[in-house]
């Protein structure tokens, strides 16, 4: 199953960042394959967090279940059934007054992404960097 792992620094305090990464009407913010995104209720653990996306022309179902939620540390997903992500990792750690972000997500492409192999894997890992940098660059605005 294919993995990526990305970690940026943020220069904001971990709450500002944990509060904004993991809230899912802001996924379509920073993230640009989203093109959907909500939450059943405030996001803890048992919340499902609906998520529409399109990637390398396909739409895809990346909805998931909240299995760890711990503030200002990590927010932990497993896919539901039929679900592109099997497994969601959103981890936070200081750097200073600065704040390290690490998201990593196992995922299990099907049909043509499936069989681009290698191809789907470099195209998300790209995805994920720049998603990173987005999240970045509006965080470090005036948000």
């Amino acid at each position: 199953m294919p993995k990526v792992e990305c970690s940026i620094v943020i220069d904001q305090p971990i709450e500002k960042v944990f509060t904004y990464t993991t809230t899912p009407s802001n996924y379509i913010n920073w993230q640009p394959w989203i093109l959907d995104s909500q939450a059943e209720r405030r996001i803890s653990t048992g919340t499902r967090i609906e998520v529409i996306s399109q990637f390398m022309g396909r739409k895809l179902d990346m909805t998931t279940q909240v299995v760890e939620y711990v503030p200002s540390k990590r927010l932990v997903a497993q896919g539901v059934p039929g679900s592109f992500f099997k497994h969601l990792v959103y981890r936070f750690e200081p750097e200073g007054e600065s704040t390290k972000v690490t998201y990593i997500v196992e995922y299990q492409p099907r049909g043509l992404l499936q069989m681009l192999g290698p191809l789907t894997v470099s195209r998300f890992q790209r995805e994920v960097e720049d998603s990173l940098r987005n999240l970045k660059g509006v965080l470090e605005a005036d948000y």
